[in-house]
């Protein structure tokens, strides 16, 4: 796809290139986001345009793809390790860590930040000097070339990262059992918002009684599970992990609940749920124990609410 200034000037330009990179490599609202305002989110538009002449700078357009909205005063590694601060800040108190432990996962954690901006700065040079300007630039081919960098920034301290590999390490056994025993409950309260939101949510839509919006928070909490990210868990994610469970379970569980214009009002929305998933598989979210099928992995026994695909219990 090739963008064309045209009539519309450079700045909205800028504002598309902005936009395209926000759907197709930012990550959902689950993303360490907090730092950034409107301001900053406008100053990233405009620093994408560099002249008057329709130049674009590319390196810009790169770190707004992978390190999402840029906040003011705060270059991207130092985004990175305030993420990380806070993310030792939260162990430390469910675990109750050490000084000792904590510098040791400030030493791990830094590493594996110094490795991804390494692997971004490498990337950037490929387009140091590009065949095209604004008229002609592809940003949707390099919004899929980048998409490993967004997923590797999105999972930093998951997975094979330095950061797991001393966590799993300095851990005493009643740490580890103490932090385990906090992340489960926590997910599942997450879980139960994300109930709560998704019955008011169609309780608003299609207007339930007081005994479909109790029998639909009872199915809900017993037919999904809570889901756990690389990155902290909002309540706009806790209802997609929800909505989107809701979406693969079969038919014959839900319509029960609802009147017939109800239900096809329901099945309409529930095909849109695609996008949601979508958005919790690029951003790491995974749900709660080992049975059972994962986000972008179902299959097609059952006949599901919307067609997307069956959850079985």
């Amino acid at each position: 796809m090739l963008w064309s200034i045209g009539r519309f000037g450079l700045r909205a330009a800028a504002a598309a290139i902005v936009g395209l990179s926000l759907a197709g490599a930012a990550p959902p609202p689950s993303a360490d986001d907090d730092l950034v305002d409107e301001a900053a989110k406008k100053a990233a538009v405009e620093e994408l345009v560099i002249n008057a002449n329709g130049n674009i700078n590319v390196a810009a357009g790169i770190d707004q793809m992978v390190y999402g909205n840029q906040a003011q005063n705060h270059s991207p590694q130092e985004r990175l390790e305030l993420r990380l601060q806070r993310r030792i800040d939260l162990l430390a108190r469910d675990a109750t860590l050490s000084e000792n432990q904590k510098q040791k996962l400030l030493f791990a954690g830094k590493g594996d930040i110094g490795r991804l901006v390494e692997r971004v700065e490498l990337f950037k040079t490929r387009y140091q000097n590009p065949k095209a300007g604004a008229n002609g630039f592809d940003w949707n081919q390099l919004s899929k070339e980048v998409h490993p960098l967004v997923a590797s920034r999105i999972s930093l301290f998951a997975n094979e990262s330095l950061f797991a590999k001393t966590l799993a390490k300095v851990l005493t056994a009643e740490q580890q059992a103490r932090y385990e025993k906090i992340e489960r409950e926590r997910a599942e309260f997450q879980h139960r918002t994300g109930v709560q939101l998704t019955v008011l949510r169609m309780s608003t839509a299609l207007g339930l009684s007081g005994d479909q919006r109790q029998r639909l928070e009872q199915l809900l909490l017993t037919e999904t599970r809570p889901g756990r990210g690389a990155n902290r868990i909002y309540p706009t994610t806790s209802f997609n992990i929800v909505y989107v469970q809701m979406a693969h379970l079969p038919a014959e569980r839900l319509r029960p609940l609802f009147e017939p214009w109800q239900w096809r009002a329901l099945k309409r929305k529930l095909e849109n749920a695609v996008r949601f998933e979508e958005g919790l598989v690029r951003n790491g979210v995974v749900l709660d124990g080992g049975k059972g099928p994962q986000f972008g992995r179902r299959g097609q026994k059952q006949e599901p609410a919307s067609g997307l695909g069956a959850t079985t219990k």
